[in-house]
């Protein structure tokens, strides 16, 4: 790994702390009423600074996307590494998924934001062609279950390995009905049990035989 000299060390770390003052911003005023100045002046850079490093706020957005997607990336690939069994894999990313919702809303948020302004996004942004990435990457990590358990026997095996990982992370990641990861519901029951009883029907419907459902 090639070492970085002092002046890249310091663009890496005004780099993060630009990143780390977005988060905050966003995260406390909200993506639409937020503005550059207003991570500038938390970051306590000048805004020709932040310009520097970002060309517009839909860019910070992919920034923190990017953070977000890395950390779920890495706790998707831990849950694969285990002696699990394939559908119960799938069962842990679910848990794994609501507990960075819970621990981390502001991370959370960034990727609805992007839900909701990525067509103002640019599509050649460094960032979003490393989202982009990820997101296969995690796609990828869905196909390695599911595989995994065609082969032990939990999955069953007509199922198209590659079609059901797309759906699994996009109902995952964003494409549920909205109510489902809003905490405003006009239900009886929180979001997260919406989510599982949800995901307990999909594990139903791969598995080969009865299943344990996903934690109350």
């Amino acid at each position: 790994m090639m070492k970085l000299s002092r002046k890249e060390r310091e663009q890496a770390q005004k780099l993060d702390a630009i990143i780390d003052a977005a988060i905050k911003v966003f995260y406390s005023k909200g993506f639409d009423n937020a503005k550059m100045e207003d991570v500038a002046s938390q970051a306590e850079y000048s805004k020709g600074s932040l310009y520097f490093y970002f060309k517009s706020k839909n860019e910070l957005c992919l920034a923190i996307v990017n953070r977000s997607l890395n950390h779920l990336t890495q706790s998707f690939d831990n849950i694969l590494q285990t002696e699990a069994t394939g559908i119960d894999k799938i069962a842990q990313i679910v848990e794994a998924f609501i507990n960075f919702r819970t621990k981390k809303p502001d991370y959370y948020q960034s990727i609805i934001s992007f839900r909701n302004h990525h067509q103002n996004c640019d599509n050649e942004s460094d960032y979003m062609k490393a989202n982009i990435l990820l997101n296969q990457e995690i796609n990828t990590i869905f196909i390695s279950m599911l595989e995994a358990g065609k082969k032990d026997g939990t999955i069953k095996t007509t199922i198209d390995s590659q079609m059901t990982a797309n759906c699994l992370w996009g109902n995952l990641s964003g494409l549920l009905p909205g109510f489902l990861l809003n905490d405003e519901t006009n239900t009886n029951y929180s979001s997260f049990d919406l989510l599982r009883y949800w995901y307990n029907l999909i594990l139903q419907g791969l598995a080969i035989s009865d299943l344990t459902n996903l934690k109350k």
